[in-house]
């Protein structure tokens, strides 16, 4: 096995991935159950009560295989070298399937539940996810915790077999990387102080387990995910405890994440924290509990106003899935906007829209809600005393109407504390919204961003035209004269502005036939909007010197509205081409340990599927052959490199920094390029505006 010593790449010393130490403050600080990760009941489905975890440690598999790896994860999150050799990939890929446990680590699975699509979903917990634990970055000071979904089964899988298949995993590996690398220049540039607002992967590992599925046998494969701070805590995991009744449960829990991930929160900002409730006329500072209640929804409106500025989906916005960090998790059936419709939903199982693009401020509302309902009982205000109820509680003791009286009047605080947070949501959520708008739109500081975006959002949206290509558009606009600017690559004009919504307006009504019986837009009207808008944003640039310097404004639009999108039917491409590998073709002879068998049969009775978990099973060795799938590769099958790929062409020039700038192009091969002109390409009409379930 390779050195744990530090080794130097690049110049840089860094560390190599098992000398990593790892930690587990959630472990030691609050309950859990007390089952060793080898007894038989660590896997045994069962409900976990009066704990928030189980120790269990990943499922080993027989052979697997490193596919990909984010070096910028490695780097930013865990400070490691990326594995450059056939050993460094072997030892990667160990650890990274779980198959072995970094030395010192404590694997967990965390308990919590969850409200899903409005309804309450009971236990749920990490049913195919382990946590390694957590690791400090020396370099950024930011912790994060190590995550391995598809890692095998846990206490909270209920009648699943713990595994994840190839087409979800490689859909969260790229989607985490490839939103980050999306958000972080937009970030930077509106102010903000998050260094992310999303999860992170750092590697793929294909297995050679079998998982059993609807639509037959598929590869299974690991993602190591990671999150920083309080990112895999839950809105459910207090739920919860909350639908339990197991309130002190709450409390502990509470009062570990202020501690661990926000102590902040335990000094008091009056400017900061002080609020006026309804109905009174002074202001208030809110106790520790409802300053947790309030930090929790500033995180979540910056992190759903960012998905609407990049025109980012998530597809299942429950309780389960909204972390206390504010950060995007669980990649699920994810999506960004193609055509501009409000009304679009990347999940296809979600019949109502209740996340659909428009919805998901709403949603996370909802969800702080439900949050807000967790923590009523330990919300005040700093110092109650100024509320009338100046004795202490002892004094009380022998006066049970004054013991009723007291905790009512906390009860009517606590609720006018959580209204007062909960109203200002949407507000916060309009503020950072304009704030990241401000910046894809170039915009000077102080400028009316209202006035111009209102009227772009609805003429996008009439028109249903590509959210991002319009956005890209804007990076050629100048506000001097064009003709000034020889050699420029691109010069975008009123006029390819309007040939732009006319074209779009008509491409939605030959595709939509309701669309073009509902839309109440002509040619000449559209035109003339386009003229009035494009003649308010051109002013608004004129008057401020900074905005009117076209090179530096035009740069700066150029690093953060995206040339290329990781847009559904992409990574659906990505999928098909991967699931073409010989390797990945899992035979239904294979052979499976009893684990495995006692897995597939449990999943085949939830199914209704046929006792060999194959829908056509002379369809399926038809398909796949007689011999069965070749024996692992020595390093890896070259149809995985469309993943590595896909993570460098969209990496590299996510910006057009390779394509349009040549920075780096000479470390391109022909194959990158090849694909880089296929991914930057119109969608197939039939997978346009593509859809997914949440099946996985």
């Amino acid at each position: 096995m390779a050195s744990t010593a530090s080794s130097v790449t690049n110049g840089s010393t860094t560390r190599l991935l098992p000398s990593l130490a790892f930690t587990s403050a959630l472990k030691t600080s609050l309950p859990g159950e007390q089952w060793e990760a080898s007894s038989p009941m660590a896997r045994q489905s069962r409900q976990v009560r009066k704990a928030l975890w189980s120790n269990v440690h990943p499922e080993k598999s027989p052979e697997h295989l490193l596919v990909a790896v984010s070096g910028r994860a490695a780097k930013e999150c865990l400070d490691v070298k990326t594995p450059d050799n056939a050993e460094e990939r072997r030892v990667w890929s160990d650890y990274m399937s779980g198959n072995t446990v970094f030395p010192g680590a404590q694997p967990y699975a965390q308990a919590y539940g969850g409200t899903q699509f409005g309804v309450w979903a009971g236990q749920l917990g990490d049913g195919r996810a382990i946590t390694i634990g957590s690791v400090r970055n020396p370099t950024t000071g930011v912790t994060w915790d190590l995550n391995l979904k598809g890692a095998g089964r846990t206490p909270y899988s209920r009648v699943f077999d713990g595994l994840a298949v190839l087409r979800s995993s490689v859909r969260e590996f790229l989607g985490s990387e490839l939103l980050h690398l999306m958000m972080a220049p937009m970030l930077a540039a509106s102010g903000s102080t998050r260094h992310s607002l999303t999860s992170r992967a750092a590697s793929l590992v294909v297995t050679r387990k079998p998982v059993y599925r609807e639509d037959g046998v598929q590869p299974s494969a690991v993602v190591s995910r990671l999150a920083p701070g309080a990112g895999w805590i839950r809105i459910g995991t207090f739920e919860l405890q909350i639908m339990r009744k197991e309130t002190e449960i709450i409390k502990k829990l509470a009062d570990f994440v202020v501690d661990e991930h926000f102590p902040h929160l335990k000094i008091v900002d009056v400017e900061k924290d002080a609020v006026i409730l309804s109905g009174e006329t002074e202001k208030v500072i809110p106790n520790v509990y409802g300053r947790l209640l309030r930090e929790v929804a500033d995180r979540n409106a910056e992190m759903v106003a960012s998905w609407q500025a990049v025109g980012f989906t998530h597809g299942v916005v429950n309780t389960d899935n909204t972390s206390l960090e504010g950060v995007t998790i669980d990649f699920g059936p994810y999506g960004f906007l193609e055509d501009f419709d409000p009304n679009y939903i990347s999940n296809s199982e979600d019949h109502d829209r209740r996340y659909s693009y428009a919805n998901q401020p709403d949603a996370i509302l909802y969800n702080l809600a439900r949050f807000a309902r967790c923590l009523l009982e330990l919300v005040d205000v700093e110092a109650p005393v100024a509320w009338g109820t100046a004795q202490p509680a002892s004094a009380l003791e022998s006066k049970p109407e004054e013991v009723e009286k007291a905790k009512a009047e906390r009860l009517e605080r606590a609720a006018k504390i959580v209204g007062a947070v909960l109203t200002s949501f949407k507000q916060d959520v309009d503020t950072k919204f304009k704030a990241f708008m401000r910046v894809k739109l170039g915009l000077p500081q102080g400028a009316d961003v209202l006035a111009i975006m209102d009227p772009l959002l609805g003429l996008l949206r009439d028109t249903r035209a590509d959210f991002s290509g319009f956005f890209r558009l804007l990076c050629y606009f100048y506000v001097t004269d064009p003709e000034h600017k020889p050699g420029s690559l691109k010069i975008t004009t009123e006029d390819t502005l309007e040939k732009f919504f006319v074209e779009s307006l008509a491409d939605a009504k030959s595709r939509n036939p309701n669309f073009a019986a509902e839309s109440l837009v002509n040619d000449d009207e559209l035109r003339a909007r386009v003229r009035s808008w494009v003649a308010q944003y051109r002013a608004v640039l004129s008057s401020d010197s900074l905005s009117a310097d076209d090179k530096t404004r035009l740069l700066a639009l150029r690093r953060v509205n995206p040339l290329r999108v990781p847009k559904g039917w992409v990574l659906e491409d990505i999928c098909e081409r991967l699931h073409k590998s010989p390797w990945t073709s899992i035979r239904w002879e294979t052979a499976v340990t009893r684990e495995d068998e006692e897995a597939k049969e449990e999943q085949n009775i939830l199914l209704d599927m046929p006792d060999d978990g194959i829908i056509d099973k002379e369809g399926f060795e038809k398909a796949h052959g007689a011999q069965g799938p070749p024996t692992i590769p020595p390093e890896k099958d070259a149809d995985f490199l469309v993943v590595e790929r896909a993570l460098k062409v969209f990496g590299d020039d996510m910006f057009g920094e390779v394509s349009e700038d040549g920075v780096g192009s000479e470390m391109w091969t022909e194959e990158d390029w090849k694909d880089a002109e296929r991914w930057r390409g119109k969608a197939p009409e039939k997978r346009r505006n593509f859809a997914c379930s949440c099946s996985s």
